[in-house]
């Protein structure tokens, strides 16, 4: 079976990615990175090292927890994708947490 992107998570050292966000002059960013809901730990690590830059960044969706959710909008996430393929009340709260969040 095919894996988009390998078989596992595979993120990029966090000094690499400190290092290109402090090259950015621009303060919006599109965080283009369908893996922002796969290792809790990498994700605190990243919205932690973001919050400096204070830019602000939209992305696809990111892991439904209220942690990473907190420190995601402290890090500047000011708009989320979030593809809805129903309307059961689990994704009506979840798409209310994202919100909630900014």
């Amino acid at each position: 079976m095919a894996y988009l992107g390998g078989r596992q998570f595979r993120p990029r050292p966090m000094e690499r990615v400190v290092e290109e966000l402090a090259t950015i002059d621009n303060n919006r960013l599109f965080v283009v990175d369908n893996s922002l809901a796969q290792d809790d730990k990498w994700l605190k690590e990243l919205f932690t090292e973001m919050i400096p830059f204070k830019k602000n960044w939209c992305s696809h969706t990111i892991k439904d927890d209220p942690a990473i959710l907190d420190l995601a909008a402290r890090a500047g996430a000011w708009f989320v994708y979030q593809a809805v393929f129903d309307t059961s009340d689990y994704i009506k709260e979840r798409i209310k947490r994202y919100h909630d969040m900014v």
